[in-house]
């Protein structure tokens, strides 16, 4: 059985606020005039057998200035700030009705600038996360991996060149869930 889901998006903008740096540090919210969002998302789930599901997604996301500038320049035709070009996502989910459980996931994240004037940007990158462990009414115990293989995804000169924030190393850990 094969589900899915779609939907496509434009929205035209007035007075859209947006998040510019001072010298110093200090951030405030800034109206950038008017700018036009398209997008796009798709979703599939296929249920392959009782237990083994695959999932699927994909968004595309295009939101520019159609008018803004101030004392720095004019911005008109850039990238809105902290949205990324695309993401994806795919995984495949084991449930075996014995209470086994596994999942693996690959999530994934395109070009993304920081600034208004679109000089700083991230690369695209890749994540995967996996899940397995034992379900029951009560309780359920997993042990966990996200970003499993610790890839390197640092944010460089966000807020207009002040900062860089460093990815997350991989992480593993051990999750119980306990139900009353």
């Amino acid at each position: 059985m094969i589900h899915h889901r779609n939907n496509v998006v434009i929205n035209k903008i007035d007075d859209m606020q947006v998040a510019e740096t001072l010298p110093g540090g200090h951030t405030i919210n800034t109206n950038a005039a008017k700018a036009t969002g398209r997008g796009v998302e798709i979703e599939l789930t296929a249920r392959l057998t009782k237990a083994l599901t695959l999932v699927g997604g994909f968004g595309y996301t295009d939101i520019k200035f159609d008018s803004f500038s101030d004392a720095q320049g004019d911005y008109e035709g850039n990238k809105n700030p902290w949205a990324p070009e695309y993401t994806f996502n795919i995984g495949a989910q084991y449930r075996h009705e014995a209470g086994f459980f596994a999942r693996v996931d690959l999530v994934g994240y395109g070009k993304m600038y920081f600034d208004k004037a679109n000089n700083y940007s991230s690369d695209p990158y890749e994540l995967v996360n996996a899940k397995i462990g034992y379900e029951t009414d009560r309780f359920d115990i997993y042990f966990y991996g996200k970003n499993i293989f610790d890839k390197k995804y640092d944010t460089r000169r966000a807020y207009d060149g002040f900062l860089d924030f460093y990815s997350p190393p991989g992480e593993v850990g051990l999750q119980a869930i306990l139900r009353f």
